[in-house]
């Protein structure tokens, strides 16, 4: 997977595909298209050494999919799932079980509000 990692966003760095791919996940397949953008994974500074820094290679696949799932909400995704795929994939990316699940909890206790807000703009441009 390459990528171009660059500044563009008071928020920090941006993560763009310079190609696509796709992952193979509990009977799914999900592809993310060449030129989406991320910024790598959400963990706030201060967790860190308990998890991963926002961009590294234990998580950078297991981000960009998860950003993809949660900004487009396709069907057949629940968010759940969404979740246990960023999990799964930091896991096989050489993350340890208990830094992924850490980002996993995290993901499920503060990630409801952006899956929600993500599905909402999704209907409304539908109408």
């Amino acid at each position: 997977m390459l990528v171009d990692i660059h500044e563009a966003t008071e928020a920090g760095n941006t993560i763009t595909l310079k190609r696509a791919f796709a992952v193979q996940w509990r009977g799914q397949k999900l592809r993310v298209p060449k030129n989406f953008e991320s910024d790598g994974a959400s963990i706030p500074r201060l967790l860190w050494r308990l998890v991963s820094p926002c961009i590294h290679q234990s998580t950078i696949r297991a981000s960009i999919a998860h950003d993809f799932l949660y900004r487009t909400t396709p069907e057949g995704w629940t968010r759940k799932e969404a979740d246990q795929l960023f999990r799964d994939l930091c896991k096989r990316d050489g993350l340890a079980d208990f830094r992924a699940t850490i980002a996993y909890l995290g993901l499920r206790l503060f990630g409801w509000w952006s899956w929600g807000k993500n599905k909402e703009t999704k209907e409304e441009n539908c109408e």
